[in-house]
């Protein structure tokens, strides 16, 4: 007699299907429910098309005449749409279970008894004037969005959070029950893992900075470039290589190498990005805000240390002296290039970065281990029992 798998609602503002919705999570986190827990039925992209773009142009408006944000994608009122929505179709078919990544809007107002799922990687009374998102609101309008996040959380049978920072939130600033807050780091956001990095640097060659970000200015590129500088200053032949973004125009270099957006689904691009990952010797990003970090899980993959700020969910992937080195906000580039300085004079400090790194990603840092420790989790709070 066949075992029939649990069915899996999954709720997604995004099309799943597409690597692209939130850098390839929602996709990722698909694939591996699939492939270690039941089949999955998507319900996405969730767009009631007419009312966003009506409260896009009232956000629109709100920044030109007010210069404050409002924060319509946590809306009470966009909530109970999406809650509406989702209950005609949930009660459709027999579900056993709703799992919705960063879907804190979508699940506040679904009526069901299903068990649901809620994965996010912040909360929004933890990023509220961190990140960019949540600064600069109205008053009415934070007050709303951490009312239906707290309607979510509190609802929802189990909360997955990538990192230490979020889960902390959840229970410090909601109440919500520890037991039912999980910490599970994601992985890096592969179809092939990549082999063990055996490159071997020259020791004539530079010591190769790869920094990767769409906004130059909020990912710290001004300190990344200091760090180029402060190394030259040193004595210390470095190359830095920007992807993702242009610097200013001001910043010029003759050891910066800006490639700009490099597109993963253009082989060419990809290739190229990978080769700069497999050729970096730390990749540097001291960002301003970060709620977790998907690409110092893909330096990880590629055994390359990362040089970074200590803030957000970063700690919970990088570990201190281990497989790479966080710093506080203030610091500046000579901060950082007096550490790379230190790990390069010494051989057995360098290969132990290197080794820890990829063994973190082997070993953490993958989706296959997210599904193991999700299922386990789902077990032991009796979410994978089918609903007959």
């Amino acid at each position: 007699m066949s075992i029939q798998k649990l069915l899996i609602a999954y709720i997604t503002i995004e099309d799943p299907t597409h690597k692209h919705s939130w850098s390839g999570t929602n996709y990722y986190i698909m694939q591996s429910l699939r492939k270690h827990i039941g089949d999955v039925e998507i319900f996405g992209p969730v767009k009631p098309f007419f009312i966003l773009f009506f409260l896009r142009a009232i956000n629109f408006l709100t920044l030109k005449l007010f210069s404050k944000r409002f924060d319509y994608r946590h809306s009470v009122f966009l909530s109970k749409v999406y809650g509406r929505m989702l209950t005609r179709k949930l009660n459709k078919k027999k579900y056993d279970l709703i799992i919705a990544p960063t879907g804190n809007a979508l699940l506040a107002y679904v009526k069901t008894s299903v068990p649901m799922v809620y994965i996010g990687d912040r909360t929004v009374k933890g990023a509220y004037n961190y990140h960019e998102q949540f600064r600069n609101l109205f008053t009415f309008s934070f007050m709303q969005s951490a009312y239906v996040d707290s309607l979510t959380l509190h609802k929802s049978a189990m909360i997955s959070f990538p990192s230490v920072w979020a889960a902390q939130s959840a229970v410090a600033e909601y109440g919500v029950p520890d037991a039912k807050v999980k910490m599970i780091p994601f992985g890096a956001n592969f179809d092939i893992a990549p082999p063990p990095n055996n490159f071997k640097r020259k020791k004539e060659d530079p010591i190769k900075l790869l920094f990767t970000g769409v906004n130059w200015k909020d990912k710290g590129g001004d300190i990344a470039f200091e760090t180029l500088l402060a190394l030259e200053e040193a004595g210390v032949k470095s190359q830095l290589v920007v992807c993702g973004c242009n610097p200013p125009a001001h910043i010029k270099h003759p050891n910066l190498l800006v490639e700009g957006f490099l597109n993963k689904e253009d082989s060419r691009q990809h290739k190229k990005l990978i080769n700069h990952f497999r050729t970096a010797d730390f990749f540097i990003l001291p960002t301003r805000f970060e709620a977790y970090g998907l690409v110092f899980c893909e330096a990880a993959a590629y055994s390359v240390p990362v040089l970074a700020t200590r803030t957000g969910g970063i700690p919970t992937i990088v570990i201190e002296n281990e497989t790479g080195f966080l710093f506080k906000l203030s610091d500046r580039g000579k901060v950082y290039a007096d550490k790379i300085c230190e790990v390069i004079s010494s051989y057995n400090l360098m290969a132990h970065l290197k080794l820890q790194s990829y063994n973190r990603y082997n070993n953490v840092l993958n989706w296959d281990s997210w599904a193991y420790t999700f299922k386990k989790e789902l077990y032991a709070l009796n979410l994978l029992q089918r609903n007959n």
